[in-house]
């Protein structure tokens, strides 16, 4: 039974030894909403504050946020992450 690579918001927030709840906290949103970007259900929509809260909370820059939060992507193209 194979598991689902970790999103790279998943893989960013659990760097930081949060949970969804904590991180949606953060943010303003509910664990829920963040359990659904990382699913890739819906995609964020996030204002330029909470888009700020969410790099403080992770440690990391605006360059470094991902593109994608979501785990699944099409075959023909790889999940994106912002390098510095």
């Amino acid at each position: 039974m194979s598991k689902e690579p970790e999103s790279p918001l998943q893989m960013l927030r659990r760097l930081r030894f949060m949970t969804q709840e904590q991180l949606g906290k953060e943010i303003g949103v509910t664990g829920n909403t963040i359990a659904r970007w990382e699913r890739g259900e819906v995609q964020p929509k996030l204002t330029p504050s909470q888009t700020k809260k969410l790099c403080k909370a992770l440690g990391i820059s605006l360059d470094e946020l991902p593109d994608d939060f979501a785990s699944r992507h099409p075959i023909d193209e790889p999940p994106t992450i912002i390098k510095p």
